[in-house]
């Protein structure tokens, strides 16, 4: 375990999403005395779980949830001996939270939340951001090149712009794969598991902030520390894994890892759309100038290579589109191949029919089109 002063001094994890669970309580079991706190949104029921409970060493009272991970003993997702359960500080954000006291401000916020709920979600702890000092929100969310457009713009109408907020937005890439056991969806689903995860996939875990990258290597999530240049990379890389798994999983309703005996057809698409996000991808590394090594990151051959790893490695994993179509919910389908297809069109001059053609089946799944 690195020193303390390698650490950032605390941690608040944004709602309580599968991957936020499962770092929050990886953390806690690690490291059982590093302040990581759940801010949990009010009105999902979460009021009824959270557990109340006094501090020994400060006499506070606090809440905490019980998270509970588990892996997949075979393909039919039999828990095994490698699950643990880690007791987790949580608060509820209500909309009419007066401003916080010194002991609850943000200094680091990890979301990891739904895209469509990021920024309302920063939104209503933005008042708790600890501006004297200086604060990060790291985004671990799918479609995070699109997620930070879109805090960037929130900041700016906030503030007057992040430098005035004292405000940086962090960007993380993840490839762990993991789900929920239950349903998150008000009171009438099961919530007596609301924070079990099932951690289908063990992938690696890249930060632009050192600190953070020790905190999450420590708890055993295989993180690493990536510049700016590095990140980019990154991010296409996952943007091309969420845009040809997450859709075809959901239209297909199977788990990843039955992509890759799928028929003709599928792989067709896949191959698609995996070519048009390399083909975006080169033309923004090209204007911000990365290096050859960077651009050849991003080529077509490789893109697809690493897709097919992340099949294989997360083969057991629900995609979050899944779950998100089996559950009717609203799908991050406009921060993945919607992206792509409208960045092409207004930054690159090209289509992107394969990503567009994801766009219209999705939402056309949901119900959703207008």
């Amino acid at each position: 375990m690195p020193p303390s002063s390698m650490l950032p001094p605390s941690l608040h994890v944004l709602g309580s999403g599968s991957i936020g669970i499962l770092f929050a309580a990886s953390i806690r079991r690690a490291l059982p005395t590093f302040p990581v706190t759940v801010l949990l949104r009010s009105g999902r029921g979460h009021e009824k779980i959270i557990r109340r409970k006094r501090c020994a060493s400060s006499g506070m009272e606090y809440g905490g949830i019980i998270a509970k991970v588990t892996r997949p003993n075979d393909e039919n997702e039999t828990t095994c001996s490698l699950g643990f359960s880690a007791d987790i500080p949580a608060e509820i954000i209500s909309s009419d939270q007066t401003a916080a006291t010194p002991a609850t401000m943000i200094q680091n916020l990890l979301v990891a939340t739904k895209a469509p709920d990021v920024a309302a979600a920063v939104s209503s702890v933005l008042q708790r951001m600890d501006t004297d000092n200086g604060s990060n929100i790291i985004i671990l969310s799918n479609g995070a090149m699109a997620v930070r457009d879109e805090l960037r713009a929130l900041l700016r109408k906030e503030g007057g712009g992040a430098s005035q907020l004292n405000t940086n937005i962090t960007l993380a890439s993840t490839t762990h794969g993991a789900y929920r056991t239950a349903s998150q969806d008000g009171d009438n689903g099961d919530r007596s598991n609301l924070y079990s995860v099932i951690h289908a996939g063990i992938g690696s875990t890249f930060v632009e902030s050192q600190p953070i990258a020790n905190l999450f290597e420590a708890a055993d999530l295989r993180a690493t520390h990536a510049g700016p240049d590095e990140m980019n990379v990154l991010l296409w890389k996952k943007l091309a894994t969420n845009c040809a798994i997450n859709p075809l999983t959901a239209l297909h309703r199977c788990a990843n890892g039955d992509l890759a005996n799928m028929d003709n057809e599928t792989n067709v698409t896949m191959n698609g759309i995996v070519k048009e996000v390399s083909r975006v991808a080169l033309l923004d590394a090209a204007d911000r100038g990365l290096s050859d090594e960077s651009i050849q990151e991003l080529q077509y051959e490789r893109l697809l290579s690493f897709v097919s790893r992340v099949i294989q490695d997360t083969a057991s994993n629900k995609s979050s589109m899944l779950q998100d179509v089996l559950a009717e919910r609203e799908t991050e389908i406009d921060y993945l191949n919607g992206f792509v297809a409208r960045v092409g069109r207004e930054r690159c001059g090209c289509e992107c029919t394969f990503n567009e053609e994801m766009v219209r089946r999705i939402k056309r799944l949901v119900g959703s089109v207008s």
